[in-house]
C-alpha cells in the first residue's frame, strides 16, 4: 500500500501526540491560570502594598488570579491525575513533594524576609499559610488513596456532595494547631483548605 507524504506527516503527528499524552487546550488553560496567579501575588505583595498598583490593570490581574485561576488550575489537575499512568505510590510521593514545597515557598517568601525585617510576629504564622501548593499536594494524596473506589459510578458524586454539605460547618472552626489548617478553617492565612476546594479536583476527574 502506497502512503503519501501528507499522510505520513499526519500519522507522525498523531503518534507524537499519543506518546506525549498532552492536551493542548488544557495545558494552555493551566498555563494561563498559573500566569494570572503569579501576577495576582505580585500585585498584592508588592504593587498594591506600596500604593502604586491600585490601577485598572492591577485590579484586573488580582481579579483573574483569584476567582477563576485557582479553580481552573485544580480542576485541570484532577483531569490529568485521572489520565496519569503513575502508580498509587508514585502519585502519593508526588503529592507529598508538592505539599512540602508549599511550605518551603512560604519559608522563602514570607518567614525569612519577615524575620530579617524584624517582624517575627508574622514570620511563624505565615510559614504555615495554606496556599495552592498545599491544596494541590493533598488533593493528589487523597486522590491516590481513593482512586480505586472513586471509579464506581456513585462514589465520586457522593464525595462531592458530602464535601459541599460538610464544608460550611467547618469554615468557622479555628484551632491553635497548624496541622489542621490545610483541611478546614477560615483564618486569614488559610487560603485553600481541602474543604471545600477539593471539590474542583473531584469535578475534574
Amino acid at each position: 500500500m502506497n502512503t503519501y507524504p501528507a499522510e505520513v506527516d499526519i500519522m507522525e503527528k498523531n503518534l507524537a501526540q499519543g506518546e506525549s499524552k498532552r492536551i493542548f487546550y488544557l495545558d494552555f488553560a493551566r498555563g494561563l491560570a498559573v500566569f494570572f496567579m503569579i501576577m495576582q501575588h505580585s500585585m498584592i505583595m508588592h504593587e498594591r502594598t506600596s500604593g502604586g498598583g491600585d490601577t485598572l490593570l492591577g485590579n484586573l490581574f488580582v481579579l483573574l488570579g483569584t476567582a477563576p485561576a485557582a479553580p481552573v488550575f485544580i480542576f485541570i489537575m484532577g483531569g490529568f491525575a485521572v489520565r496519569s499512568k503513575k502508580s498509587v505510590a508514585e502519585n502519593m510521593i508526588r503529592g507529598c513533594k508538592i505539599f512540602a514545597f508549599g511550605y518551603v515557598l512560604n519559608l522563602l517568601r514570607f518567614t525569612i524576609p519577615f524575620s530579617l525585617a524584624g517582624n517575627t510576629g508574622e514570620a511563624v504564622p505565615l510559614l504555615f499559610m495554606v496556599d495552592i501548593f498545599q491544596l494541590a499536594g493533598l488533593s493528589l494524596i487523597f486522590f491516590s488513596a481513593f482512586k480505586k473506589i472513586a471509579e464506581h459510578a456513585f462514589i465520586l458524586p457522593a464525595f462531592i456532595v458530602g464535601i459541599l454539605l460538610i464544608s460550611p460547618y467547618l469554615w468557622g472552626v479555628k484551632s491553635d494547631l497548624y496541622i489542621f489548617d490545610p483541611l478546614w478553617g477560615a483564618g486569614a492565612n488559610n487560603q485553600f483548605p481541602i474543604f471545600p476546594w477539593e471539590v474542583y479536583f473531584l469535578l475534574g476527574m
